[in-house]
């Protein structure tokens, strides 16, 4: 505010004077936040008039229409020029002063607009007709997370999908990827903290022995001599438990802990109290809100959050619990303990401890989008590997034929999964659909579903499904 008035109030009543906006702005709240490349693209549009056609050049063909009519022009005109050499346009990205100040000088000088063509996308990705965004190379990336549609580069920084910067990791010795809870684990000098990538802070300071790695909304930090400060996400302090307790995984939101006197496991609350009475010989994390335990018959079974064995312990092996979809993977003894040479039979259980598929596969992974990753050997030694429906569907479909001997399909996340042609990556559906051909070195589906990135020719790129 300027002597009780705002800022932008003159620059407004300009824009209202000379049509750049219509009366209506003048009674309309403005929105808040940064401005984005599609605000500014309305506004030089409605400013700058009719314009002259001085290159042939065009935002990206994915484009919603309103957007590709209204910036087609000023690209023709040299005054956009996109976010990169193929000209994406990126109209959800962020404004900086830099751009801004760029584009208004090519509308009032002429001799300042782009003249060069653009650089057309590599031939796989021209050719989808879908919104393409290049992001960065790919010595540049250490790692692409579909499940938090994060990048991760080599300097430290963490990107959206988009390009936009999430947080800068550079100032810490250590730190672990983002969960889909907000929080990672950082460590400087030794010593263990959290950041969250929603509020751009540090919530949890550097300054602890021990701290969990896998979480989704409690984080424990502290030592087993001195115990551990429970906090959330945004590092407000739950409780205070003792030494007892298992820091390293609080996914769903019950710490595991043993009791001293009896040697048995149980789980508290994040304030400290006991949620489930120590009365089993291991226990697992809460998923889907039941827990595998076992008792000292050896076998598992599972309790809901009020403690109850909802499931009787009869199972030799228990994998990950129950997840979201309502389905656990269990098996058969096997004929040696080392789990990573286990040679007995999976199948599934529904939370009513139902077995739905019968304990007959080599290789199951759990339920995701409906289908279920399995493998299993015949008679002769053929491996038979693709998916499975919870009612015992097998498919195998005609996308897996050139998936090598000794790997397994990808398994479904959001609606879609990788497969391979050669050694080329594509992306298919839930129905086997190709949604993305096999044209690239590697193709990741984002939690939302909607998008993808992919590399290719040593750049990776964002699509819009």
């Amino acid at each position: 505010m300027t002597e009780g008035r705002p800022w932008w109030i003159d620059a407004l009543w300009y824009a209202v004077e000379n049509g750049i906006l219509e009366d209506a702005a003048l009674y309309t709240p403005l929105p808040q936040g940064p401005a984005t490349r599609w605000d500014l693209a309305l506004l030089m549009a409605a400013a700058a008039g009719e314009l002259e056609p001085i290159r042939e050049a065009a935002p990206d063909p994915g484009l919603d229409a309103e957007i590709w009519l209204t910036v087609l022009p000023l690209y023709e005109a040299g005054i956009l020029n996109g976010v990169d050499g193929s000209g994406a346009f990126h109209p959800e990205g962020t404004l900086t002063r830099a751009e801004c100040a760029a584009v208004s000088a090519r509308i009032f000088a002429p001799e300042l607009r782009v003249t060069t063509q653009q650089k057309e996308l590599p031939e796989p990705l021209g050719e989808l007709g879908l919104a393409i965004l290049p992001l960065l190379p790919v010595d540049e990336v250490t790692l692409a997370d579909g499940d938090t549609t994060l990048l991760y580069t080599a300097d430290g920084r963490v990107l959206d999908w988009t390009g936009a910067l999430v947080y800068d990791l550079s100032a810490y010795d250590q730190y672990d990827f983002f969960l889909p809870d907000g929080a990672a684990r950082v460590q400087k000098d030794g010593l263990y903290g959290y950041v969250n990538q929603h509020t751009g802070a540090e919530v949890v300071p550097c300054r602890y022995r021990e701290a969990t790695l896998l979480h989704d909304g409690v984080l424990l930090a502290g030592s087993a001599e001195e115990g551990f400060t429970a906090f959330d996400t945004s590092g407000n302090v739950l409780g205070h438990l003792d030494g007892s307790v298992n820091c390293v995984n609080t996914v769903g939101s019950l710490v595991q802990y043993v009791d001293k006197d009896t040697g048995l496991y149980g789980y508290l609350n994040p304030d400290g109290s006991v949620a489930v009475e120590a009365a089993y010989t291991s226990v697992y994390p809460f998923s889907g809100g039941y827990a595998a335990v076992r008792d000292e018959s050896g076998l598992a079974g599972f309790i809901n959050t009020e403690g109850e064995l909802v499931i009787p312990c009869q199972f030799a092996l228990v994998t990950s619990g129950f997840n979201y979809e309502g389905y656990a993977v269990v098996g058969t003894a096997g004929t040696t303990p080392n789990p990573l040479h286990y040679d007995g039979k999976l199948g599934l259980i529904n939370t009513a401890g139902e077995l739905v598929v019968p304990m007959e596969y080599d290789y199951l992974q759990n339920v995701s989008d409906g289908l279920a990753l399995f493998a299993r050997i015949e008679e002769d030694g053929t491996v038979v590997k693709g998916y499975l429906s919870p009612d015992g569907t097998e498919h195998v479909p005609e996308l897996l034929a050139s998936l090598p001997e000794n790997q397994l399909p990808a398994p479904f996340v959001n609606g879609r999964a990788p497969f391979l042609d050669g050694d080329l990556q594509g992306l298919m559906n839930t129905q086997f659909e190709v949604v993305l051909p096999a044209a690239f070195e590697r193709c990741i589906s984002g939690s939302s579903g909607g998008q993808a990135v992919v590399l290719l020719d040593g750049m990776w790129y964002q699509v819009e499904l």
